[in-house]
């Protein structure tokens, strides 16, 4: 009796052609995020303006507070996102309408590691200016390690 198996098949179908054709979800490949189609244009050179706030440093005092400016280059295709910092370090994240994420490591000029484990960042509608940024980080080298947040603006 084959019928059975033919009719299971005929309504598998279409669930599993589905699935595949909207990737399922999850992991970091380069797929679009279907709730994600609509993103701002961020892509220019950012004038960028960032606090950082140390939480932990050790030995005690390693890492200091600070405010600094620099420019900051954001690239897309569609709403996948390329951020190069000033070190030259490259980042991938994504833009979905007007919110913007990425995360990735870099070597530090004196051989340190520095890892934005979250960047998190907020544009007007027109995607003229960046409000609401920022990062989660950690940065170490053979003396020592301290982890902060720094919080960013950027037109």
């Amino acid at each position: 009796m084959k019928a059975p198996s033919i009719y299971i098949c005929k309504l598998l179908l279409p669930v599993v052609l589905a699935l595949v054709l909207n990737g399922c979800g999850g992991g970091s490949g380069g797929g679009q995020n279907p709730a994600c189609m609509e993103c701002v244009n961020i892509q220019r050179n950012w004038a960028i303006t960032e606090d950082y706030e140390i939480t932990t440093s050790t030995p005690e005092g390693y890492c200091t507070s600070a405010h600094d400016e620099y420019n900051l280059n954001m690239s897309q295709s569609g709403c996948l996102l390329t951020v190069v910092a000033k070190e030259g370090a490259i980042f991938n994240g994504k833009i979905c309408g007007t919110d913007l994420s990425w995360s990735g490591s870099y070597t530090y000029g004196d051989g340190g590691t520095i890892t934005l484990n979250t960047t998190t960042a907020k544009t007007d509608e027109t995607g003229a200016i960046l409000v609401d940024g920022n990062i989660n980080w950690t940065y170490s080298d053979s003396s020592g390690s301290c982890n902060g947040i720094s919080s960013f603006t950027g037109r």
